[in-house]
């Protein structure tokens, strides 16, 4: 089975207690905002059939909003092992569908 950014997506607001509107749409507050950066992380390593402008528009978002994200999930994730634990379970939960 092919990973599509919609699954990520669904995969990441499962795991962190919110929709797949809230993560596509404009909400800024912390939860939101890292949900969603996380699942452009997770997109971004795990698909390698689209290009990141191709994820981005998925997102609604353009390219630099997503390299932004990406970024700032990478810097996060030293620091943050409440947000590396539910990065790991949110890879599980991918393995597990496309398994």
């Amino acid at each position: 089975m092919r990973l599509k950014v919609r699954q990520v997506i669904d995969i990441v607001a499962n795991r962190f207690g919110t929709s797949r509107e809230a993560i596509l749409g404009p909400r800024c507050n912390l939860e939101t905002s890292h949900a969603r950066m996380v699942a452009y992380w997770l997109a971004t390593e795990l698909i390698q059939d689209q290009t990141i402008q191709q994820i981005a528009r998925t997102f609604n978002r353009d390219r630099s909003t997503v390299v932004h994200g990406v970024k700032r999930i990478r810097a996060l994730a030293h620091s943050d092992q409440a947000l590396i634990d539910s990065i790991k379970l949110c890879i599980a939960d991918i393995w597990e569908l496309v398994a």
